[in-house]
């Protein structure tokens, strides 16, 4: 079902207590596993926040109407969680007015369960900034259905706006305190673009490679960058000095990790389906294959130094695996040019990268099942299928739609991995 002893590898904010208390219980945790094989009572959780991540007031989850979720997708650097709202709006309580909801609004959803000690198990789902608010009036309603998108929207120039002028990266400076720099700056009225603290990956800390026989650290910027546009460009620029990924995790809190930190068969396994015993948990499961996505060799080149070009070069060559050179020759992706790579072992560090990407294409799955609230993208899920004589087949986790009322079903999105697992 959930390999608990993995459960510590999760990039997500650990679950919450509604008593304001955040500690991991194990306990807990198997209680909750095991009640979500049956039929459980949900908990949703909608809490409009201050500037500072305090909580201002909670929605009772009785105003939720249908249509009201939370889709979450796989990105390598920007948004990636949204959400609607569907709010009865009778009392005239949920308009946009600035005593309201107005502009700069964050809200956390959670969602979570009832323990059958009557206790309450909550994990966070994402913190988002209100868009797009549209009210509905009819003789038989009153709503107002809340687009939300998360905390990438005050970077990206959504919600809070641009640069205003031209922002410098200077050879040398330290990438992680540029980062912090942009996240702690004034909006012009006394508050951060981003209080919460962000976790950047420890990976880099010491980290090297080497150009022309001289050794650099990953943290130091390698080239003048000069960004005019949104505060994003210039986390992707840091982002691509870093062969890393920026993005906001469940707990609203920006993450930088390098992109391939871990491999993907050592990912935690978050819930095993099994395709030929269907029950409370599995309604269905659709899979897609894409041979035509397919790549089992990637060249990445970088720029030229010196009068020589950066290289990388990746390629399948597991015999386990169906899609290896040696089973269907070798298929070459586009050449993947980074101008601003300057050494091997950041051509080489993507070139593995889109090799992984790549070889997932083969088979696209969308499991149907009961909502489920630990899930993490980026992480696996298991089916159990026949066809491959009972081999667990492993599925990376690309994203899912969680409904936010108490009824329906949630839908994952996953691709397989090249390599089953004996279950």
């Amino acid at each position: 079902m959930f390999d608990i002893g993995l459960f510590n590898l999760l990039k997500f904010n650990v679950p919450q207590a509604q008593s304001g208390g955040i500690a991991f219980d194990a306990d807990k945790l198997i209680q909750y596993l095991a009640a979500l094989k049956t039929d459980y009572t949900p908990i949703t959780r909608i809490e409009f926040l201050y500037p500072d991540g305090s909580v201002a007031y909670r929605l009772d989850d009785n105003v939720l109407q249908a249509g009201s979720a939370i889709n979450v997708a796989q990105q390598v650097t920007g948004a990636r969680r949204t959400g609607t709202l569907v709010l009865d709006n009778w009392r005239q309580i949920y308009n946009l007015h600035p005593d309201q909801i107005w502009f700069g609004q964050q809200i956390r959803v959670s969602k979570g369960l009832y323990l059958p000690d009557g206790s309450e198990y909550v994990i966070q789902q994402g913190t988002f900034y209100i868009s797009n608010p549209q009210q509905a009036f009819a003789p038989t309603e009153r709503t107002n259905t809340i687009s939300l998108i998360d905390k990438w929207a005050y970077l990206d120039g959504t919600l809070f706006g641009y640069v205003p002028g031209t922002y410098i990266l200077n050879v040398g400076d330290n990438l992680f305190t540029a980062a912090k720099g942009i996240l702690t700056t004034d909006r012009g009225n006394g508050t951060a673009i981003d209080a919460t603290p962000p976790m950047f990956s420890s990976e880099y800390i010491g980290l090297q490679y080497a150009v022309d026989a001289v050794n650099y650290n990953y943290l130091d910027c390698p080239y003048t960058a000069k960004k005019k546009g949104a505060y994003a460009d210039v986390m992707s620029e840091i982002a691509t000095m870093l062969v890393g990924s920026v993005w906001y995790d469940a707990s609203g809190r920006m993450r930088i990790t390098r992109l391939n930190s871990v491999d993907d068969t050592l990912k935690p396994v978050l819930w095993n389906f099994d395709a030929d015993d269907l029950d409370r948990e599995l309604v269905r499961v659709n899979i897609v294959q894409h041979p035509e996505k397919v790549y089992n060799h990637v060249v990445v080149t970088g720029g030229v130094l010196n009068g020589r070009v950066a290289k990388g070069e990746a390629y399948i060559e597991d015999p386990r695996s169906a899609l290896s050179v040696s089973r269907i020759g070798r298929k070459t992706a586009p050449l993947d040019e980074q101008s601003k790579y300057f050494a091997d072992a950041h051509c080489q560090e993507r070139a593995e990268y889109l090799l992984k990407q790549y070889s997932r294409m083969a088979e696209e799955a969308t499991i149907e099942c009961s909502p489920m609230f630990h899930l993490q993208e980026d992480c696996l899920v298991t089916v159990i299928r026949k066809d491959l004589d009972g081999m667990r087949a492993p599925y990376l986790i690309n994203g899912w739609s969680l409904p936010l009322t108490n009824t329906g079903t949630m839908t994952i999105n996953a691709v397989k991995l090249a390599v089953p697992t004996a279950v």
